[in-house]
């Protein structure tokens, strides 16, 4: 194993980060990073294209909360990545991948978000 390898295992265990979060993160960041690629892409049900680059920006600004495991952050992913998964529609092959990789976001952001109130729950149980 590289150093590079072992460094960033060293990270995510000292942060304890688990592979869910750690997917549903990479997830996140490359849905945004398409959605800001597909120049082209529309909404359906005459929602308004100028929501694109804020729901780009959104999506970015949430991977440091899904990587500090924030509770809201991950409804607020969930939130959207089912409003682009079911409203973003275009004709070009980037942008119908958008709405795939946003239902695996919701999957992943989904068990991501149960890990974390499982963990808490635990930890306050022990608390008590």
């Amino acid at each position: 194993m590289s150093n590079i390898d072992k460094t960033i295992r060293r990270i995510f265990s000292n942060n304890n980060i688990s592979q869910k979060v750690l997917t549903a993160t990479i997830f996140l960041f490359f849905s945004g990073i398409l959605i800001f690629l597909d120049v082209g892409g529309k909404f359906m049900y005459g929602i308004p294209t100028e929501l694109i680059l804020p729901i780009y920006i959104i999506q970015l600004a949430l991977v440091p909360a899904y990587l500090k495991k924030y509770e809201i952050g991950y409804i607020i992913g969930i939130i959207i990545s089912i409003f682009v998964a079911f409203s973003y529609r275009d004709a070009t092959t980037l942008a119908r991948t958008i709405p795939i990789i946003q239902y695996f976001l919701t999957f992943f952001s989904l068990l991501a978000y149960r890990e974390i109130k499982e963990q808490k729950t635990v930890k306050k149980r022990f608390r008590d």
